[in-house]
């Protein structure tokens, strides 16, 4: 884990969450191979391997005594699809706690806003060359889904 944003759900203080990201060192493996961009992961790999093949991406977790944290092992907002730019070291995480905002949809409830950064890499190098910011929404409450089971 690299940073993790914790800070109290503004809902329920006595709650917090937060938003660690995961660093994944894959290797060179078939499935590391077929994603976008093959020679640039392999000129970044010459100075160290884990810029070309490790990956990072970010997760939810939550808390009631600030000690013991249950941490959801799917990434709260996935790579997406594999496309340039995407499936590389430094391209998922938080940029800050969610925010209370209105819904765009008319008589909607309000939403939790999510805000992420991910990083553009220089076609020439192995570092970031530009952050760039993304942005979705969460229905107020639900830090997770079914499938990931409870807060």
């Amino acid at each position: 884990m690299y940073t993790n944003q914790v800070s109290p759900y503004h809902r329920a203080p006595h709650i917090l969450v937060g938003f660690p990201m995961r660093y994944v060192e894959r290797g060179w493996s078939p499935s590391m191979r077929a994603l976008p961009e093959r020679a640039h992961r392999e000129m970044r790999a010459e100075s160290h391997i884990r810029y070309g093949t490790g990956l990072t991406e970010a997760q939810v977790m939550a808390s009631r005594d600030g000690v013991h944290f249950k941490r959801w092992n799917d990434p709260f907002i996935p790579p997406g699809p594999e496309r340039p730019d995407t499936w590389n070291y430094s391209h998922l995480g938080m940029a800050t706690q969610p925010v209370e905002t209105a819904s765009d949809l008319p008589g909607a409830d309000r939403e939790l806003s999510v805000y992420g950064k991910g990083g553009r890499l220089d076609r020439n190098q192995w570092f970031i060359q530009a952050i760039h910011a993304a942005a979705g929404w969460v229905r107020l409450d639900r830090c997770t889904n079914g499938r990931r089971g409870k807060c």
